[in-house]
C-alpha cells in the first residue's frame, strides 16, 4: 500500500513539472518581440570595380528579440557581399537584399558597377514651376548627364519646409499657402536643378489697376485685376458694369464707352467673391466757359492772373488757349497771366479747344500808378493800393494834429 502510494505522488510531482514548463513556455512566447520591418542606409550606389562599401542593416522594432540577417546578390559576378559589404567584381548592375531570420523581411541596394568613373555634368528636372493646393503630394524626377554617368544619386532640399517638407511616402508634401524652391544636388561634381513650388491658399483680395477712367463717346480702355495672394489657384474674375447703356466691359476687363454718363465697373473673384471697383466717366462735349475776372484794371508793368472754367468739369478735353486784342498794351500767356505794357486798353480771350467756346475779360492799363483803378489782386496793385492807403493815412493823421495844434478860432 505504501509503495502504491509512493508511485502516484511521483506521477504528481512529474505532472506538475511538465505543467510548470509547459507555462513557462507560454510565458516565454509571448513575452517575445517579433521583427516587423528592416531597412538599409542606401538604396542605390555607383561604384569603380575593385572598390568596396558597407551597407547599414537596421531591424525594427528596436526591442525585436532575433535581429538575425542574412545578406544576397542578384549577381555575384558583378558584386558580393558579406556581413553587409560589398565588393565590385566587374561593370554591370547588381541587387543587394538583406533578409531577416525572423519573419522573413527584406530590403534591397541596386549597386552599378563601372570600370571607369565617368563624372555628372549637369542635372534637369522634369518640373520647374508647380502650382499645386496644400496637401498636394509633389512628385519631381531628375535626369542625370550624361546617362551614363557612373554616379546618378542625387540629394534633395526644400528652402522652406513649413511651406514644402519631404513626404513619408515620397517626394514632396504641400503644407501651406507660401512658395518653396526644392533643390536637387548631385552626388558626383555637385550640379544643381530646382523647381519653384507654389502652394495655393483662397483668395484673400483683389485690386484694378485703374479705379477712376474718363473716356470719349467709343472710345476704350483696358482694366487689369490684381488677385492676392500671388501662389492663388483660381484667379478667374468676373466683370461688370452697374449702367451698360453707358460703359460695357468685356470678360477681360475691356471697357467700351456708350453714351455719354457715369457708371461702376466691377470686378468680382470667382474664388471667395471679393471686389474692387472702377469708376468710367463718359462727359459730353465742351459747352460753355467762364472766366473769374471780367474786367481788370493795371499799372503798367503790374500782372493779373484770370483763371477759366471749362462746362462741364469733367469734360476730357478742357484745354484754354488764351490771346491779346493788343499785345503793346496787355499780353497774356498760355495760362491765363496777364502782363501790363503800356497804357491803353484790350481785351483778353480764352477760347476752349473742344468747341471753341469763348469768354473776354477787359485790360484797362493807366499811363502812370496813379491814375486809373488799379486791380488789387495783382502783384504790383496791390502794392500801389498799400501805398496809396499809407499816404491816406499819413495825410489824415497830419491833419488831426494840425487841428489840436492851432490856437482856438485860429481854424
Amino acid at each position: 500500500m505504501r509503495i502504491k502510494q509512493t508511485a502516484m505522488m511521483a506521477v504528481l510531482v512529474v505532472s506538475l513539472a511538465a505543467m510548470s514548463a509547459a507555462v513557462a513556455c507560454e510565458s516565454e512566447a509571448v513575452s517575445a518581440s517579433p521583427v516587423t520591418e528592416v531597412s538599409l542606409d542606401k538604396e542605390e550606389v555607383s561604384v569603380v570595380a575593385g572598390e568596396h562599401f558597407g551597407l547599414t542593416a537596421t531591424v525594427f522594432p528596436s526591442e525585436a528579440d532575433n535581429k538575425d540577417v542574412t545578406w544576397s546578390s542578384s549577381d555575384p559576378s558583378v558584386a558580393s557581399v558579406s556581413d553587409g559589404t560589398v565588393f565590385a567584381v566587374k561593370e554591370g548592375t547588381a541587387t543587394i537584399t538583406v533578409k531577416t531570420v525572423d519573419g522573413g523581411f527584406t530590403a534591397f541596394c541596386v549597386v552599378n558597377v563601372t570600370v571607369t568613373w565617368v563624372a555628372v555634368t549637369g542635372v534637369l528636372l522634369d518640373k520647374t514651376d508647380i502650382t499645386c493646393s496644400i496637401g498636394s503630394v509633389i512628385s519631381i524626377e531628375p535626369t542625370i548627364s550624361p546617362d551614363n554617368a557612373s554616379s546618378k544619386e542625387v540629394d534633395w532640399s526644400t528652402s522652406d519646409q513649413s511651406v514644402v517638407s519631404f513626404s513619408e511616402t515620397g517626394g514632396f508634401k504641400a503644407l501651406k499657402p507660401g512658395i518653396a524652391i526644392i533643390t536637387a544636388t548631385t552626388h558626383d561634381a555637385g550640379k544643381t536643378a530646382t523647381c519653384i513650388v507654389r502652394v495655393a491658399g483662397p483668395v484673400t483680395g483683389v485690386a484694378l489697376d485703374k479705379t477712376d477712367v474718363a473716356l470719349a463717346k467709343g472710345s476704350t480702355s483696358q482694366i487689369t485685376a490684381i488677385v492676392s495672394p500671388e501662389t492663388a489657384i483660381n484667379k478667374t474674375v468676373v466683370w461688370s458694369s452697374s449702367d451698360p447703356s453707358v460703359a460695357t466691359v468685356s470678360s477681360n476687363g475691356r471697357v467700351t464707352a456708350v453714351n455719354i454718363g457715369t457708371a461702376v465697373i466691377t470686378a468680382r473673384t470667382a474664388d471667395g467673391g471679393k471686389t474692387a471697383l472702377c469708376d468710367v466717366a463718359v462727359p459730353g462735349p465742351v459747352i460753355g466757359l467762364d472766366l473769374d475776372k471780367t474786367s481788370i484794371s493795371l499799372a503798367i508793368e503790374g500782372t493779373s492772373q484770370i483763371t477759366a472754367t471749362v462746362i462741364p468739369g469733367n469734360a476730357i478735353n478742357r484745354d484754354v488757349t488764351w490771346t491779346s486784342s493788343n499785345i503793346e498794351v496787355a499780353a497774356v500767356d498760355s495760362h491765363g497771366m496777364v502782363t501790363a505794357m503800356s497804357g491803353g486798353n484790350a481785351t483778353i480771350t480764352a477760347t476752349t479747344n473742344d468747341g471753341n467756346k469763348t469768354a473776354t475779360c477787359s485790360v484797362t492799363v493807366s499811363a502812370s500808378g496813379a491814375e486809373g483803378t488799379l486791380d488789387p489782386d495783382s502783384e504790383n496793385g496791390g502794392m500801389m493800393y498799400v501805398g496809396i492807403l499809407a499816404a491816406a493815412v499819413i495825410v489824415i493823421f497830419a491833419a488831426a494834429a494840425a487841428m489840436f495844434l492851432l490856437p482856438k478860432g485860429k481854424i
